[in-house]
C-alpha cells in the first residue's frame, strides 16, 4: 500500500475499519476519525495509533464514509494553502483505500456515496478515487471525460466498465475495444461490463454521471493491503 500511502498530503483512517498493520509511526501526519466513542473504543484506538492524532466524532445521521470525506474537506485550506495565490485552479483529490470487500449492503453504500460525493460542492474536495484490491473506481461527470488508462503488469489491466448509477444516461466511447456511439444506458436494460482498454487515454461522453472502473494488474493487487 506504499506506493499509495506514501506521496499522500494528508492521510485519514476511520477506527475499527483502518487496517492496523499500517505504520502510522513514520515521519507522516495521521488522522484517525474515532466514530464510536465508547470508553472501550477510544482506548483501543490510543493503543493501536499511538502516533496519531485522534477526532472523534458520534454524529449517528452520517455513514463513516462521509463522515472522513466532510473532515477531509475542513482542511482543503491547510492542506492546500491560499489557493488564491497558485497559478492555476487546485483541488484535493481524494483516494479511499477499500470497503467493497465485506457485506453487500455496506458496498452498495459506498458506491451510493461516492455517487452523492462527486457532486456535493460544500465538501470542496476534487476527485474522489475508490481502491480495492482489484480494481479503481470514480465517477465520471456529466460531458466528455478523458481518462488515463496505461496497460500493463505494473499498472492496469485491460478490463473496464461503464456503470449508469443514479440515473439513465447516454453514452459515446473512444479507446475501448468495442466502443459505443450515443449509446443508451441503464440498469433492467443494459450496461458495459467486462469492456477492454485499448488506446493510453480513454475518453467517455456522458449525459449523466456515470461510475467508471477498471481493473488493477496483478502486481498493483499483491501491494494493497
Amino acid at each position: 500500500m506504499a506506493h499509495i500511502w506514501d506521496p499522500a498530503r494528508y492521510t485519514l483512517g476511520a477506527f475499527a475499519t483502518a487496517e492496523p498493520h499500517v505504520n502510522h509511526s513514520e515521519n507522516r501526519p495521521y488522522i484517525c476519525l474515532i466514530l464510536n466513542q465508547s470508553v472501550e473504543n477510544v482506548e483501543i484506538a490510543h493503543a493501536i495509533y499511538q502516533n496519531a492524532q485522534l477526532i472523534k466524532d458520534n454524529d449517528q445521521y452520517s455513514t463513516d464514509f462521509m463522515k472522513c470525506l466532510r473532515h477531509i474537506g475542513t482542511q482543503v485550506e491547510r492542506i492546500l494553502g491560499d489557493r488564491s495565490k497558485l497559478t492555476q485552479a487546485a483541488a484535493l483529490d481524494v483516494v479511499v483505500l477499500g470497503g467493497l470487500g465485506g457485506r453487500a449492503d455496506q458496498a452498495f453504500s459506498q458506491i451510493h456515496h461516492l455517487y452523492l460525493a462527486s457532486e456535493d460542492i460544500s465538501l470542496d474536495l476534487g476527485d474522489i478515487y475508490l481502491v480495492t484490491p482489484q480494481s479503481i473506481m470514480f465517477v465520471l461527470h456529466k460531458g466528455m471525460n478523458s481518462v488515463r488508462t496505461p496497460v500493463s503488469p505494473r499498472f492496469l489491466t485491460e478490463n473496464v466498465g461503464i456503470i449508469p448509477i443514479g440515473r439513465p444516461s447516454i453514452i459515446t466511447t473512444k479507446g475501448l475495444e468495442w466502443d459505443v456511439e450515443d449509446w443508451p444506458t441503464e440498469f433492467g436494460t443494459q450496461i458495459s461490463t467486462s469492456n477492454h482498454v485499448k488506446a493510453d487515454v480513454v475518453r467517455v461522453k456522458t449525459t449523466e454521471r456515470a461510475l467508471f472502473t477498471v481493473e488493477l494488474a496483478d502486481s498493483k493487487k499483491s501491494r494493497m493491503p
